[in-house]
């Protein structure tokens, strides 16, 4: 997965170069390429949607909002009761992750502007 990101991000900064142009082309660009190369695959997964008959009923006087937000707290209580540890651990690990995958596209646009790439 982060080796597809970072091909993505070379391929359009190569285009950048090739190409000399700015900031905001440059992010047309590559927000055409993104939908260009992503939306068949949500297309696709449309076809694999099934019909599936309901898992539960609305109670009668229930807004869809507030009973979603009650099941979702209920499974949570759930997991967290009997998954302490491990919902821990999984946790920590998203956090420090996320901050890692996070901080390089910061860190990487600060290092090419510093070397005068940009």
């Amino acid at each position: 997965m982060f080796a597809s990101q970072i091909a993505y991000l070379v391929a359009i900064t190569a285009v950048s170069f090739v190409l000399e142009i700015g900031d905001v082309v440059t992010a047309h660009i590559g927000q055409a390429v993104d939908v260009a190369v992503s939306g068949p695959f949500f297309l696709l997964a449309f076809y694999f949607f099934t019909k599936q008959a309901a898992k539960r009923q609305l109670p009668e006087g229930h807004s869809l909002t507030s009973t979603g937000f009650k099941q979702v707290f209920s499974t949570s209580k759930g997991i967290l009761q009997h998954y302490p540890r491990t919902l821990g651990y999984f946790f920590a690990s998203i956090l420090f992750s996320e901050a890692a995958v996070n901080s390089f596209s910061v860190v990487s646009v600060t290092f090419l502007v510093e070397y005068g790439f940009d």
